[in-house]
Formats: C-alpha cells, sequence, structure tokens
C-alpha cells in the first residue's frame, strides 16, 4: 500500500492517523464513563481532588489496533499476530481492573501471558549481548528469565509513574522519540512508524490528560500506563536483537552500551521504582505497601504543579539520555555504565534528602 510513497508521507499518515482517532475517540469514552458512573474517586495517596474517568487506553489500544493493521499490510512479518494477541490480553485484564479491580496476582500473570506471546516470534530472541562487561554469547536458558523479568519490572515501573497529570504521557512522548530516532538510524521502519503511531495518540491524549475541565478530563489508567510499558518493552526487547554490524554501520554508538543506553531511556520509571523498593525496604515496610513516595509525589508536597512536576521530571529524562547517548559513542560499557550508576546515585541522594525534609516539615506540622 505504501511501497512508494516516501518516508516522510508515512509519518504524517501514521502520526495524524493516530492522532485523530485518539482525539475523536476520547470524548465519547468520557460521555460512556460519566454516564455509567465510572470514575476514579481520589484516595489518600491521591494528588487529585476530583473524580475523573480513566479509560484513556481504550482509545490507545482502538487507536493502535486501527493503525498497526496498515503497518501490517506493508511490513507483513511473523511477529505482527503475537504482537496484537499480546496486546489483546493485556488490554482485557487491565480494562477489568480499572472497571472493578484486579489482584496483584491476576495482574502479574495475564503480562506473563502476554510476554510469553512475544517470545513466540524468533525475531525477539535474545542470545547476544555485543560485549556488554565483556558478555557475547549467553545462553536463552540464562537471559530468558533476565528478559522477563526487565519486562515485568518496566510495566510495571510505568504504571507506577502514572500518578500526576500529563508524567507517563510527557515520559511515554520521549522515551518514543528516542526510540524512534534510533529505529530510524537502524533502518527498522516497521518499528519505526510503531513509535510515530504512540506519538501521535500520546500527543492526542495529552489535551485531555492536562485539562482543567471535568467534562474534558481524563486519566489512562492501568488500560493505557501498561498498554505504553507493554509497547515500550517490546520495542526494548527489540534493539536487544538488532545484531552489531547494523548498529556499527548505521550508528556510532558502540554496540556493548546498547542494554545500558536502554535503560537510560527508561530512567525515571526505573528509578522511581527501584527508589521506592528500596525505601521500603530500608523502612521495614512491605515492597508492595502503597505510598506517597514516589518522586513525583515529593514534587507535588513541596509545592510544584502538575504540569511543573511533569515537565521536570520529563526535562531530566531527556537530559540523562541525551547524556548516556553521547557517552556510549565514546567510552566502552564499564565507563559508561558506571557514569549511570553515578547519575542514578546523585539523584537518589537528592530525592533521600527531599524526603527527609518533607517528613520534619509533616512533624512539625502535626
Amino acid at each position: 500500500m505504501f511501497d512508494n510513497y516516501p518516508l516522510i508521507l508515512k509519518i504524517i499518515f501514521f502520526f495524524t492517523g493516530s492522532f485523530f482517532i485518539t482525539y475523536l475517540l476520547i470524548p465519547k469514552i468520557i460521555w460512556v464513563a460519566q454516564q455509567r458512573r465510572l470514575l476514579v474517586k481520589p484516595n489518600r495517596r491521591s494528588s487529585h481532588q476530583i473524580i475523573t474517568p480513566a479509560f484513556g487506553g481504550v482509545a490507545f489500544f482502538i487507536s493502535f489496533i486501527i493503525m498497526y493493521s496498515f503497518l501490517r499490510n506493508e511490513y507483513l512479518i511473523f511477529s505482527s499476530n503475537h504482537l496484537i494477541a499480546a496486546i489483546a490480553v493485556l488490554f482485557v485484564a487491565s480494562l477489568k481492573d480499572d472497571l472493578v479491580s484486579t489482584t496483584p496476582r491476576a495482574k502479574i500473570a495475564a503480562q506473563l501471558i502476554a510476554i510469553s506471546f512475544i517470545f513466540l516470534s524468533k525475531e525477539f530472541i535474545v542470545s547476544n549481548l555485543n560485549g556488554f562487561l565483556g558478555i557475547f554469547y549467553i545462553s536463552p536458558w540464562i537471559i530468558m528469565p533476565i528478559l522477563i523479568i526487565f519486562m515485568l519490572g518496566v510495566i510495571n515501573a510505568f504504571n507506577l509513574i502514572d500518578g500526576v497529570d500529563g508524567l507517563a504521557t510527557l515520559i511515554g512522548i520521549i522515551i518514543m522519540i528516542f526510540f524512534g530516532f534510533l529505529f530510524y538510524n537502524l533502518n527498522e521502519p516497521l518499528y519505526f512508524l510503531i513509535t510515530i503511531i504512540m506519538l501521535g495518540m500520546l500527543t492526542a491524549f495529552l489535551r485531555f490528560n492536562l485539562s482543567t475541565r471535568l467534562e474534558r478530563k481524563l486519566f489512562m489508567g492501568d488500560t493505557g500506563s501498561l498498554f505504553i510499558g507493554f509497547i515500550i518493552v517490546v520495542l526494548s526487547i527489540k534493539l536487544f536483537t538488532i545484531n552489531s554490524a547494523q548498529f556499527v554501520n548505521n550508528t556510532s554508538i558502540k554496540t556493548e552500551n546498547i542494554p545500558i543506553l536502554i535503560v537510560s531511556i527508561l530512567f525515571i520509571p526505573i528509578f522511581d521504582t527501584t527508589r521506592i523498593i528500596l525505601f521500603r525496604y530500608l523502612s521495614n515496610k512491605h515492597i508492595f505497601q502503597p505510598d506517597r513516595n514516589h518522586i513525583h509525589h515529593m514534587l507535588i508536597d513541596i509545592g510544584y504543579s502538575h504540569i511543573q512536576t511533569s515537565v521536570l521530571l520529563s526535562i531530566l529524562s531527556l537530559v540523562i539520555t541525551t547524556l548516556i547517548y553521547h557517552v556510549s559513542t565514546l567510552l566502552n560499557s564499564y565507563w559508561t555504565l558506571t557514569i549511570l550508576v553515578f547519575i542514578y546515585f546523585l539523584i537518589y541522594c537528592f530525592f533521600y534528602f527531599l524526603n527527609k525534609k518533607i517528613q520534619s516539615k509533616n512533624k512539625i506540622i502535626i
């Protein structure tokens, strides 16, 4: 269908298509949710004061399926059916959670089923780390559990940063921009255009997510955040599978730094989740016990607005990823990883002392 069209026209088609489908669907979704009283009520952990619909992921799912069907016509590959089956399973499970709540065990089970569909395709089999920390060939029996844990972790980490208006959306946009940049340079048009579809959806959704009018406001909910997180891990695994020659011929990135670069692109959700787990462990709390110690909660608590918090963390994500990208073209994986760990440590210390300040202030108020 698109074989004879230049790439710029494909970009315009897939971006505007996903944008307008999402933009036109969302008001209908908001209307149905309000009519049926399918609204999220604020609780003690919430950063919101009004009840709001949380079904943005429904628009994402419909928009993605429609636009991805056009991609399948042009890039007919074995993984196409697997990806659709995977996101369908995840969508049903997360929609149930948004409607009537689902146990954590059931949510993880659905995510594992979705992940298993992806690994049915040979296109997503990882067997070489391209010299990362001196490791080249690695047995599937070793790498597969690591990748599954990584995918589960990132999917749920992205879900956890969806706590203030615009944050998950803006972080998702930045992640898709970097993935799109990489896939474009690696001459992977299918995955490049998937990032374009995602950018169109997220841009359309941002208008409603940041709205101050109750009748126009919408959260993405688990249907949205888990869907975006899943697409992110699929794109991440695809980068792992690209051979070193393709990287060498099309980019200046040292192939041994690919895992580190991926982690830097996903820095904000990974940092927030690992930090909160470590904080709860050191505080003798259950690591799955909900609280208001996420980094976006702390910024809200010291007086930043939702938009300010989202923009600040998005800029931080942009700066870290850009820095690691340039470092990964110059240094080996040992030095690149050391720099990323040092950045993690500095930001961890900042939020550690910020949390102490907030706790001290709360004690004085009490």
